[in-house]
């Protein structure tokens, strides 16, 4: 989607990163490394704080699966486990270019 960013993981966790990106369309893109965010203070804390909310949300996410999994479970507890099918993400199809 336009404005999101990727690789958030890997910039604070100091490992390679945990998933590749693909554009559905002509895109453009911004490479940000660490040393050129947090020579910048103002675009660190603005881009640290879309990164936590980011990370929260996905958090968020993962425990709703969790509980809605115990509840299936306790429902159903002799069921067969289901196939679990997730909404396919929408590609990443441009990142900030311009950080006011």
């Amino acid at each position: 989607l336009p404005g999101e960013h990727f690789g958030e993981i890997a910039l604070i966790t100091d490992r390679p990163r945990m998933a590749s990106v693909r554009a559905a369309e002509d895109s453009v893109a911004l490479r940000l490394t660490k040393a050129a965010i947090f020579s910048q203070p103002k675009v660190a804390v603005y881009l640290l704080k879309n990164m936590a909310y980011l990370l929260s949300s996905h958090l968020s996410e993962m425990n709703n699966e969790v509980l809605l999994l115990d509840v299936s479970r306790r429902l159903r507890p002799n069921a067969e486990p289901a196939e679990t099918v997730k909404p396919e993400k929408q590609p990443v199809s441009r990142v900030i270019r311009h950080i006011g």
